[in-house]
């Protein structure tokens, strides 16, 4: 018996379940969650300015949205979820957003001053997690930024 990967779970069902389980959150005032997410707040106390910036495990990408406005930065995103992904398209047209997973980055190297691992790493297969290390090393410009 074949046992399916945590990947190919999330990549099939799972990815679009979570965002629909929590789409209704994540539709409130986006500059009221934006002013009190953690990862944003971090880049206000460390007093990093991105320029262009990936988060992976971005779901519709509205923590993209606000560093965009606040920061005048590129960004783009990667999410496992077909509908968390149309859904951002849809909302958010100034972000770039894809169908992807960490182990295998759409992107050129040293594309990004900052990378953003959103609360993904556990929905990853254990045996993948080097490949996304390289992977977000591939990306990261020298010197970069990297939010865990």
């Amino acid at each position: 018996m074949s046992r399916k990967s945590q990947e190919d779970i999330f990549l099939s069902v799972e990815g679009d379940k979570w965002f629909e389980r929590n789409l209704e959150s994540s539709e409130v005032d986006l500059e009221k969650r934006i002013s009190h997410d953690r990862v944003i707040l971090c880049f206000e106390t460390l007093n990093i300015i991105p320029q262009n910036v990936l988060e992976i495990g971005c779901s519709d990408g509205w923590r993209l949205e606000g560093l965009r406005k606040k920061y005048n930065c590129k960004c783009s995103g990667i999410d496992p979820s077909l509908k968390a992904i149309n859904h951002g398209k849809s909302t958010y047209q100034n972000i770039e957003l894809k169908i992807s997973t960490a182990d295998d980055l759409p992107y050129q190297e040293n594309r990004f001053d900052t990378v953003i691992i959103g609360f993904c790493l556990y929905l990853c297969d254990r045996e993948k997690l080097f490949k996304i290390a390289y992977e977000v090393d591939r990306v990261l410009r020298n010197n970069g930024n990297l939010f865990i």
